[in-house]
C-alpha cells in the first residue's frame, strides 16, 4: 500500500496528509502514485480521481521477483515526490505488473469532468500562459473534429483524421520516454452552456488517432470539442449543431461532400462557384450602386474583412481581425442570424492569381462566430484572395 502524507501511516496521529482538492476552482490533488522496482521499472500505477477523499492511496499485489520497491506520486501543482525504498522479502511476491489508468465517461460524475476542465485551464495559464484554448485552427493536427451520428457524437483529433488521410496531418500518440512522449490527454465536449457532455482520458499507448464517442445529445444542442496535448496545450474545434435529419435546412455548397466538421472543401469545376459569386456581385451593385467589393484592407472596415491565413496545404478565411491567431483586441463580425432583423456572414469565398474562384462555402444563419471558411488549396495556386 501506498499513501501520501505522513499522517496518512498507521499509527501516525500528527503527520501531514496530503489533500484531494480536486474540486475546487483551482484543482489540488496527488494525479498518480506508481512504485519502481530494484532495476527501475514501473511495476506499478494508478491514475487517481480528483473527486477522491484523502489520503491518496494505491494498494497493489507485489510483483514476482521483486527485492525493492520505491514509492513516488505526481502532485498536479508541486510535480515528482520519490518515497523511501522498501525491501522485499521472496514470500511477499508473486504476480505480474499492473497499470490503472483512469477514463472519464459517461458513467462518471459530471462533477469529476467539470474539475479535469478546470485543471485544464490551469495548466493552460501555467504553461502557456493563455487564459484559455488556442484559437481554431492554430494547429489543424491539435484541432478535435465532431461528426454527429445516428445514435452517437464522435470526436477525432487532426485533419487528416478528420478526412481520412486526403489532407492535413494526425496528431500522433507517442509512447516514449521523457524526452519523447507526445500525446493527446484529454478530449472532451462542451454544449451551448458549457456543460460537459463526455470527456475521455487517454493513455499513451492508444492507437492514433486520439478519438471518443459519446450519446448524441437532443436536436439543437451545441457541441463544441476540445483537446488538452501534453506538449502543445488546450485547442478547441468547430462547434457543430446537432439537427435532425428532416429538420435540415441546407445551404448552398459549392462542392459535393462537404463536410461540416471538418471545414474542408476541394473545387470541383461544376461551375457553381462563380454562378454564386455573380449574384452576390449583383446584390452589392443592387444595394450599394456599386459592382466592386468594400476594401477590407482599410483598418476602418476590418469588422467585415476576410482574413486569410496559410497552414501546410490548407487555407484558412475568417471575418474580422479579431478572429486571427494572436489578436485578442480585434472586432469579429458577429453572426446574429437567429435575430429578428438577422445580421451574419453569408458566404465566405476565394480567388486565385487568375480571378478565379476556387473555393466557396455559404454559411448557415445558426454558426457561431466567427465566420469561418477552411479549404484545401488547389494544384497550381500562386495566390489567394478571400
Amino acid at each position: 500500500t501506498v499513501v501520501v502524507g505522513e499522517g496518512a501511516l498507521p499509527g501516525v496521529e500528527e503527520g501531514l496528509i496530503h489533500p484531494m482538492d480536486g474540486a475546487k476552482e483551482i484543482p489540488h490533488y496527488i494525479e498518480a502514485i506508481f512504485v519502481e522496482n530494484q532495476d527501475g521499472e514501473v511495476v506499478a500505477l494508478r491514475e487517481l480521481s480528483l473527486l477522491e477523499a484523502s489520503p491518496a492511496t494505491f494498494v497493489f499485489a507485489i510483483p514476482e521477483g521483486t527485492t525493492s520497491l520505491t514509492p513516488y506520486e505526481f502532485c498536479n501543482q508541486h510535480g515528482l515526490y520519490r518515497g523511501a525504498p522498501v525491501a522485499i522479502e521472496e514470500s511477499q511476491a508473486g504476480i505480474g505488473p499492473m497499470c490503472f489508468t483512469r477514463m472519464c465517461s459517461r458513467s462518471t460524475e459530471n462533477a469529476e469532468c467539470v474539475s479535469i476542465e478546470a485543471e485544464i485551464r490551469r495548466r493552460q495559464e501555467l504553461d502557456f500562459s493563455r487564459a484559455g484554448p488556442y484559437p481554431l485552427f492554430s494547429s489543424t493536427k491539435h484541432t478535435p473534429y465532431v461528426t454527429v451520428g445516428e445514435d452517437l457524437v464522435t470526436i477525432v483529433v487532426g485533419q487528416g483524421a478528420a478526412t481520412n488521410g486526403s489532407v492535413g496531418a494526425v496528431h500522433p500518440m507517442v509512447d516514449g520516454g521523457p524526452e519523447s512522449i507526445h500525446y493527446i490527454e484529454v478530449v472532451y465536449a462542451v454544449d451551448e452552456d458549457g456543460k460537459v457532455l463526455g470527456m475521455k482520458r487517454l493513455s499513451p499507448s492508444d492507437a492514433a488517432p486520439a478519438m471518443m464517442t459519446f450519446k448524441r445529445p437532443a436536436d439543437g444542442t451545441v457541441v463544441t470539442p476540445y483537446l488538452y496535448c501534453n506538449l502543445h496545450g488546450w485547442h478547441q474545434g468547430v462547434p457543430v449543431t446537432v439537427e435532425s435529419a428532416s429538420a435540415g435546412c441546407a445551404v448552398a455548397e459549392c462542392v459535393p461532400g462537404w463536410d461540416a466538421s471538418t471545414g474542408l472543401m476541394v473545387q470541383d469545376g461544376s461551375g457553381t462557384c462563380p454562378a454564386l459569386v455573380a449574384e452576390y456581385i449583383r446584390r452589392q451593385s443592387q444595394l450599394f450602386g456599386t459592382t466592386e467589393p468594400i476594401d477590407g484592407t482599410l483598418e476602418v472596415n476590418y469588422k467585415h474583412a476576410p482574413f486569410l491565413f496559410v497552414n501546410g496545404t490548407t487555407a484558412t478565411v475568417v471575418v474580422g481581425e479579431g478572429a486571427l491567431p494572436g489578436v485578442e483586441e480585434g472586432l469579429i463580425h458577429p453572426m446574429d442570424g437567429a435575430k429578428e432583423i438577422p445580421h451574419y456572414i453569408e458566404a465566405i469565398f476565394v480567388e486565385n492569381q487568375d480571378g478565379e474562384v476556387v473555393a466557396l462555402r455559404e454559411l448557415s444563419l445558426l454558426e457561431a462566430s466567427p465566420a469561418t471558411f477552411v479549404f484545401a488549396i488547389p494544384e497550381g495556386t500562386t495566390s489567394l484572395t478571400p
